[in-house]
C-alpha cells in the first residue's frame, strides 16, 4: 500500500511540474533573464505584470519575468535565494 501511495505521489508531482514548466514564459535567446520578485497580488499584481509586460515589449536586452511572491515571508524567500544568487554570479564570472 505504501509503495502504491508514493508511486501515486510521485506521479502526481511530476505531473504538477509539467503543467508549471508549460506556463512559464519562453525567454528570447538574445536577452538576459532578469526575475522580478514582488509581493503584490490582485489588482496591484494585474498592473505590476502590465508593467513588466510593457517593459519587455519595449527593449530587446532584457527579459523580465515578474513571480509573485504573496505573503509575509517575502524576505524569508529573498534570504535563501542568496546562495542561488552569488553561486550563479561566480559561475559566469571568468578569471583572467
Amino acid at each position: 500500500m505504501k509503495t502504491i501511495s508514493a508511486l501515486l505521489v510521485s506521479a502526481i508531482a511530476v505531473w504538477l511540474f509539467w503543467c508549471h514548466a508549460q506556463k512559464l514564459p519562453q525567454i528570447p535567446a538574445d536577452r538576459s533573464e532578469v526575475v522580478f520578485w514582488h509581493f503584490w497580488g490582485g489588482e496591484d499584481r494585474d498592473l505590476v505584470e502590465d508593467v513588466v509586460r510593457q517593459f519587455n515589449e519595449s527593449q530587446n536586452e532584457f527579459y523580465v519575468r515578474a513571480v509573485a511572491m504573496p505573503g509575509n515571508n517575502l524576505q524569508a524567500k529573498l534570504f535563501c535565494q542568496l546562495p542561488v544568487a552569488i553561486r550563479r554570479t561566480w559561475s559566469t564570472k571568468t578569471i583572467q
